[in-house]
């Protein structure tokens, strides 16, 4: 089993999710114009984890994100009410 020590305070994990790169992953913690040099900060955190080829992630990874700022977790699905469930349905 690997152990991390350089987790630091305002770190962040990311699962890897299909149809990510690291510079996607970036944009998402570090804002819209991550730098390369951010992508390759995630790239460095992770070399264990993903290898000698920062273009090859896989999903299920779990990368640590040095000092990125959590995003926003995604929307609600919508409630849906069939007629007459509850009050909040009108016709």
């Amino acid at each position: 089993m690997r152990v991390r020590t350089h987790v630091k305070s305002g770190d962040s994990w990311y699962t890897v999710q299909p149809g990510d790169n690291l510079s996607s992953i970036a944009r998402m913690f570090y804002g819209r114009n991550a730098s390369w040099a951010q992508v390759m900060q995630i790239y460095n955190a992770n070399r264990n984890t993903i290898g000698p080829d920062p273009n090859v992630i896989r999903p299920g990874m779990v990368l640590l994100i040095p000092g990125g700022n959590v995003p926003p977790p995604p929307p609600p699905p919508p409630v849906t009410c069939p007629t007459g469930c509850c009050p909040c349905y009108t016709n």
